[in-house]
C-alpha cells in the first residue's frame, strides 16, 4: 500500500468512524442498528427515521414524527459526522414522514415513489402549525413543503458510498406511494 493509500484510508476511518458518537450519546430515542446504521423512535407513536451513514455522507429514510423529532436527528447527525445529509428518502407522503424534508432538502435530494409530489401538495395545509404548541412552533422556523425531486417507477437502485439501497414501490399500503429501503449488504429493512 503507498503512503497517499494509507493517508486515504485514514482519512476515511476518521471521517466514517473516529467522530462517531454512540448511540447513547445521541439520546433515548435512539438506537444502533449495525455499523453506520441507527434509528430514531419517534416518542409518541411509533415511527421512526433511518439514519445511514456512508463514506459520501448520509442517507435519511423519513424525517420524523414531529418536527420537534427532525430537529433532534439533524442535531444526532451533527454529532455522528462532518459529512452531509446527501439524501432523504420518504416511505409515504402523510406528514409525520415528510414534514421535516425541508430541514434537510436542499442540499440533500428527496426522494419516493411516483406521485408522492402530488399527493402531498393536495394534502398540504395552510397555515399548519398556527395553533401547534410552542416546541413545535419552533421547530417548525423555516417550514416549506418541499417534495420529491426524484420519483421513481417500480424500483430504484441508489449507491451511496460503499451502501445500497434498493427502493421498491410497495402497492396498497398506507399511501399514495410508499416505498420499502433494502440495504442488501447489511440486511436492513425500512418501511413506511
Amino acid at each position: 500500500m503507498t503512503r497517499s493509500s494509507r493517508v486515504m484510508c485514514t482519512m476515511v476511518s476518521l471521517v466514517v468512524g473516529g467522530a462517531v458518537a454512540s448511540a447513547q450519546d445521541l439520546g433515548p430515542n435512539f438506537r444502533k442498528l449495525k455499523e453506520g446504521i441507527y434509528v430514531q423512535s419517534a416518542r409518541e407513536v411509533n415511527s421512526t427515521v433511518g439514519i445511514v451513514l456512508t463514506t459520501e455522507g448520509v442517507v435519511l429514510i423519513d424525517t420524523g414524527q414531529t418536527l420537534v423529532d427532525t430537529r433532534q436527528v439533524a442535531d444526532a447527525v451533527k454529532k455522528l459526522t462532518p459529512l452531509p445529509v446527501r439524501f432523504v428518502i420518504n416511505t409515504e407522503v402523510h406528514p409525520d414522514h415528510t414534514t421535516g424534508n425541508f430541514v434537510f432538502s436542499p442540499p440533500a435530494v428527496v426522494i419516493n415513489h411516483a406521485g408522492a409530489g402530488d399527493a402531498m401538495r393536495k394534502a398540504e395545509t395552510p397555515n399548519r402549525f398556527a395553533n401547534a404548541a410552542p416546541e413545535i412552533k419552533a421547530a417548525a422556523e423555516g417550514y416549506r413543503l418541499v417534495t420529491p425531486q426524484v420519483e421513481y417507477q417500480e424500483k430504484m437502485t441508489l449507491r451511496v458510498g460503499e451502501r445500497t439501497f434498493e427502493l421498491l414501490r410497495v402497492r396498497n399500503a398506507h399511501s399514495e406511494a410508499d416505498t420499502a429501503v433494502w440495504l442488501p449488504q447489511e440486511r436492513v429493512l425500512f418501511a413506511g
